[in-house]
């Protein structure tokens, strides 16, 4: 739809002649939501768990009750052969055709639409890699080899990559056949996570390397206007749908080869840039425990928010429209006009499910994407009145009863107790539920 809008009154909607540079988030999105392919891991006996043990290195240190990401691929997908390669690359225990009849059967019955294969120390000899390869082909799935995309040693990043590929892979080769047919004749590459660009067919087939693809077209695209622009040292910061961005460039782009998405290891070259669930599309929800959240599941381009009018479902983009910080009339340049009244009516139903007051309104949505923020234990009261002074705070409250120090955070900005009900607080003459979390959010 983009490239027909840049094209628009043209006898060719896309010229034959165009040289197309492609960037795009889709296999972000896809691992932020996990909405990618159902993937069968083939890997050698003894090593299934591999992939959800991971290392010891605790991204949390401090966290009381840490917890890590479930894996892509469930235990009763993930396979283990009867084969071993040394790391000097010698056959150990060769890999038996029997072994390789009963993988093929195993794909079959768990339906797998995509298949990554990863053996242990395949780097040194991938023998066994290969002829799982040859046998998976006439299936007609997609199958992911570790050794074609990570030749080198780390068992568990090359697995993690590998699985990764595996997931986004028919994803990116459905978005990407279908961009091929409405270019028509137009050459087109795709950017990769680094920065450079390739075919088609090696995005189609190495997707894990199109991870951060939008995002690096972002920050190369920031980079050349500030250069044209006399300036060398930026920060970016590329809000999307579903993701924001950020990426900080100091004269030139900064590469890493090991990095992570949604707490998952991938180890192939990218940007140095970091990415969180959080866009104009994310949904905002009421989770188990009665809080507010934002995100990562996003309501895409279709249905998009409800604003747009179709969408259903609140997103930070009604949440900015309904307080005005989106012009109804001048969306897209005017071309697009904003449903005001449906923004409002899914954000009331929002506040209805989450048994909010009469009183709360979007604020509380918009500022949940961005940030959280509770008052401190031990913050001091000349503190508070040093921020209240040059701050407002909005207060979001549910039920039913405050801590003691939310308690001197309310009275310093102005929020005096309700002596005939504990779990109420008084502010403008009326009577009020106060919240067992509450939480003090700056006005925009």
């Amino acid at each position: 739809e983009g490239l027909r809008a840049l094209f628009a009154g043209r006898a060719n909607p896309v010229p034959g002649h165009a040289e197309i540079t492609y960037a795009s988030t889709v296999a972000t999105n896809a691992v932020l939501e996990r909405k990618g392919a159902r993937v069968v891991l083939l890997t050698t006996a003894g090593f299934e768990d591999l992939l959800e043990i991971g290392r010891q290195a605790r991204p949390d240190l401090y966290a009381l009750e840490p917890c890590k990401p479930e894996p892509l691929v469930p235990r009763r997908r993930r396979l283990g052969l009867a084969e071993r390669m040394t790391f000097e690359g010698e056959a150990l225990l060769p890999l038996r055709r029997a072994a390789i009849r009963a993988a093929l059967a195993a794909v079959r019955r768990l339906k797998a639409e995509s298949v990554a294969v990863c053996l242990l120390h395949a780097y040194a000899n991938p023998a066994h890699e290969r002829a799982l390869g040859r046998a998976l082909r006439p299936l007609g799935v997609p199958c992911s080899l570790s050794h074609e995309l990570m030749a080198e040693y780390r068992e568990y990043e090359r697995l993690s990559t590998t699985v990764m590929n595996a997931y986004v892979a028919p994803v990116m080769r459905r978005h990407l056949a279908e961009l091929a047919r409405g270019v028509g004749r137009a050459s087109v590459r795709v950017m990769q996570s680094n920065g450079g660009a390739v075919s088609v067919g090696t995005a189609s087939r190495d997707a894990v390397r199109t991870l951060l693809s939008g995002p690096a077209g972002g920050v190369i695209g920031a980079l050349a206007a500030a250069r044209r622009s006399g300036v060398q040292r930026i920060i970016t910061l590329d809000m999307g749908g579903t993701s924001t961005d950020v990426s900080l460039v100091d004269g030139a782009v900064r590469l890493q080869t090991e990095w992570s998405i949604a707490g998952l290891p991938v180890k192939v070259p990218a940007i140095d840039i970091h990415t969180v669930g959080a866009g104009g599309g994310s949904l905002a929800y009421k989770d188990a425990g009665g809080a507010l959240k934002v995100g990562p599941q996003s309501a895409g381009a279709d249905p998009g928010p409800a604003c747009y009018g179709r969408g259903d479902e609140p997103t930070v983009t009604d949440a900015d429209l309904v307080l005005g910080r989106l012009v109804p009339d001048a969306f897209l340049g005017g071309r697009m006009r904003l449903d005001v009244g449906r923004a409002q009516r899914v954000l009331q139903r929002l506040a209805r499910r989450c048994a909010w007051i009469r009183s709360a309104r979007p604020r509380a949505s918009c500022w949940w994407s961005t940030r959280e923020w509770s008052a401190p234990s031990d913050a001091s009261p000349s503190s508070v009145a040093t921020t209240r002074a040059s701050t407002r705070w909005w207060l979001s409250v549910v039920r039913p009863a405050c801590t003691p120090a939310s308690w001197r955070w309310a009275s310093a900005c102005g929020v005096s107790s309700c002596r005939s009900n504990p779990g109420s607080y008084r502010r403008g003459g009326q009577r009020r539920p106060m919240c067992s979390a509450t939480m003090f959010r700056r006005c925009a």
